[in-house]
Parts: C-alpha cells; structure tokens; sequence
C-alpha cells in the first residue's frame, strides 16, 4: 500500500512539474504577447500623432496655396489691366474677350485673334 501510494505520489508530482513548467512557458509567452501589444500600441499612438501633423501640414499648404493663387490672380490682373492702359494710350483699344479680335484706332486695321498678328499671322506694329 505504501508502495502504491508512494508510486501514485511521484507520478502525482511528476505531472505536477510537468503542469508547472508548462504554466511557466505560457507565461513568459504571455509576457511576450503583453510586450508586443505595447509596442504596437505605442507604434499606433506614434503613427496618430504623425497622420495629425501630416494634416495640419496639408491644411498649411492648401492655405498657402489659395493664398498664393488669389495673390497670383490678382497680380496677373494688375498686369493685364496696367498693358491695357499703356496699349489704349498707344491708341490700341482693348476689347472684353480673350483672343478676340484688337482693333487699331488709328489704323483702323483689323488685327489677328491674339491681338498682335494680322490675318495673316504677321506681327503688327
């Protein structure tokens, strides 16, 4: 009897180990796993912050830009207004639309679509 409880005692320890070392491996690979969780985390939290700034910077440069088109428009429209003036006061009139036809008030001429060449594609003084 004592033989069998003594057998059944170290097969009972036995497995005891074995189930102790294997909760021993489970947990270190659990702690493994709570690692890398973190560092996914913070990797996330890293990336988030990076996506935010990318925008603000992105809303920096769409401002810039609008900012730099309406300055560019407005610019271009000085120019062609201050070439008109000095074209009207070289008695050249200007009219409304782009590519139409310009006549010369005192050549009474016609000039080409683009305002400096004649009919037949020759600049005009």
């Amino acid at each position: 009897l004592r033989e069998t409880a003594r057998k059944g005692g170290e097969e009972a320890r036995a497995r005891l180990e074995e189930k102790n070392t294997e909760l021993e491996t489970l947990t270190a690979a659990h702690k493994g796993v709570l690692k890398k969780n973190q560092l996914v985390e913070n990797s996330v939290k890293e990336l988030k912050k990076e996506l935010h700034r990318s925008k603000m910077q992105l809303e920096g440069v769409q401002e810039q830009s609008a900012s730099v088109q309406v300055n560019l428009k407005r610019f271009y429209e000085a120019e062609i207004k201050g070439l008109r003036e000095e074209l009207e006061s070289l008695g050249v009139h200007v009219g409304g639309v782009q590519g139409g036809p310009v006549r010369s008030s005192f050549q009474g001429e016609m000039l080409g679509g683009d305002g400096f060449s004649d009919s037949e594609g020759e600049c005009s003084e």
